[in-house]
């Protein structure tokens, strides 16, 4: 709801109540968020410490449903440094956490953020290829606000390569 002050507050109590309860899992999970609440802040420097945080505990419990968006959120702060191939790494390795983990929602976000990588560097028909495997799955799970982000996405990246005509049905 916004209220991000209280979410961080919140996220910090409960990492320190899995620090003094030595719970790795919980540790995990709590940098996750507070990777997540960097991004909503647009603080990448804090997106890439929480991930690298979230990432090295999930590691040592062997856990992939705690890595996945630990490597995503990496994957997020390395796009912002220009390390296209790195981020799209990461992004690759999220996509085969997520699905270890059996997180159908995890896979599309991970597509979107491929296809975005791929937009970048100018690789149109890959980036659109990508977005239109996040479409699929949240098609299949009827998650609204997914397809019309891909629809947005897939229009604008048509609008990048030219394709006025498929990006207006996209967009539309």
């Amino acid at each position: 709801v916004g209220r991000y002050d209280e979410a961080e507050v919140a996220l910090q109590t409960a990492l320190r109540r899995g620090q003094s309860r030595s719970r790795l899992d919980e540790q995990a999970a709590t940098h996750n968020s507070l990777s997540f609440l960097a991004y909503l802040h647009s603080d990448y420097d804090g997106v890439g410490h929480h991930a690298r945080q979230a990432l090295k505990l999930a590691t040592q419990l062997g856990e992939p449903a705690l890595r996945a968006p630990g490597l995503r959120h990496l994957g997020i702060a390395v796009y912002r440094t220009g390390d296209y191939a790195r981020s799209h790494q990461l992004y690759n390795e999220a996509l085969e956490a997520y699905r270890l983990a059996n997180d159908r929602l995890g896979v599309a976000g991970v597509y979107n953020n491929i296809g975005f990588v791929l937009r970048t560097q100018a690789k149109y028909t890959e980036a659109i290829d990508a977005f239109q495997k996040a479409l699929a799955i949240y098609k299949e799970i009827g998650q609204v606000e997914g397809i019309a982000l891909i629809h947005s996405n897939v229009g604008r990246t048509y609008a990048f390569s030219g394709n006025l005509s498929q990006a207006l049905q996209h967009l539309s």
